[in-house]
């Protein structure tokens, strides 16, 4: 089924940078179509015989090239509106019709209806195809056959009436038969955007996908991560604690309540002596203080501590 309406912001850039693109390549071709068609002319006035049609053509090719330059200056300065493709549309059928009556003046009604300009209705078409958008096709479709039909419809009077009747195809029954051709082929060309706006699809699919996979492996990476802070944290916690038990037991010193022993982190009894010159570097000496030295030396031991007084003040 045909996509009349954009199905995401992301698909609707796609088809509005492919339809510029296109639009930019089909200037060129505008351009080089112009070049074709002035050879041809060209080449008629040079060789001295310029048929009706081309001095016909000669009239229209300067409107159709100042109308190219317009949109070649609308294109490089960037002022491209979705506008521009029916004013396209509505423009070359109007030369194209300009053409045509032109040939039925200088020549004869029978001589437009059957000539081979009249291919550019359905190339018309084609091109607005290539848009991607079904609304300027439909709208070239209409605008093709109201053309092709109104021009006949105006020239039928003018038709030669023995040749008619010799030539059935060039009255309304050929006529007819032409406009279904006509219609059938350019119908046809709905295919094309039709084809290309699933290629766009497809395309918008794989970025969805891709968009999708990213948001899971993010997620799957920020689920990570935080089992991976939880851990850590957790780490830290169990190391805090045991740093905290250290320091505490790092602040205990374990001494024997009878003799006064201190144990190590090995287990084994020392003296206070031995203990510390493991712990540190401190050299221990030995003295007796004062209640000491008064139990050993009850005799003398008041006057060596008031000698040592005496000898503490005078320093």
């Amino acid at each position: 089924m045909f996509s009349l309406q954009p199905r995401s912001t992301y698909f609707q850039t796609l088809v509005d940078q492919e339809s510029l693109v296109i639009y930019q390549r089909q200037i060129v071709l505008r351009w080089s179509f112009t070049g074709v068609v002035a050879f041809a002319i060209a080449l008629a006035y040079f060789t001295g015989h310029p048929a009706p049609a081309v001095e016909s053509a000669t009239y229209v090719l300067p409107f159709f090239a100042a109308y190219n330059l317009w949109l070649h200056w609308r294109t490089k300065t960037g002022r491209i509106g979705k506008a521009a493709a029916y004013l396209n549309v509505s423009v070359d059928h109007l030369l194209l019709c300009a053409y045509l009556v032109q040939i039925s003046w200088r020549m004869s009604a029978e001589n437009m209806v059957f000539s081979s300009a009249n291919a550019i209705f359905p190339f018309i078409a084609l091109y607005s195809a290539f848009r991607m958008d079904f609304w300027v096709l439909t709208y070239s479709i209409v605008v093709g056959m109201l053309c092709y039909n109104g021009l006949f419809f105006l020239n039928a009077p003018r038709l030669d009436p023995a040749l008619v009747a010799a030539l059935p195809e060039l009255g309304w029954d050929g006529q007819v038969f032409r406009s279904l051709y006509l219609l059938t082929l350019e119908v046809i060309f709905y295919f094309i955007p039709a084809y290309l706006r699933h290629l766009l699809a497809m395309e918008e699919k794989l970025f969805q996908e891709k968009e999708a996979m990213q948001e899971r492996y993010q997620a799957d990476l920020e689920r990570e991560v935080e089992a991976k802070t939880a851990e850590l944290r957790q780490t830290n916690q169990a190391l805090q604690n045991a740093l905290d038990e250290v320091r505490t037991l790092e602040g205990l010193l374990p001494i024997c309540s009878r003799c006064k022993k201190i144990r190590d982190d090995s287990g084994r009894w020392l003296g206070m002596e031995q203990y510390l010159a493991n712990l540190s570097n401190v050299r221990v000496t030995h003295g007796l203080c004062e209640e000491c030295f008064a139990v050993i030396y009850p005799d003398i031991a008041e006057e060596v501590i008031l000698h040592l007084k005496d000898l503490d003040h005078k320093e």
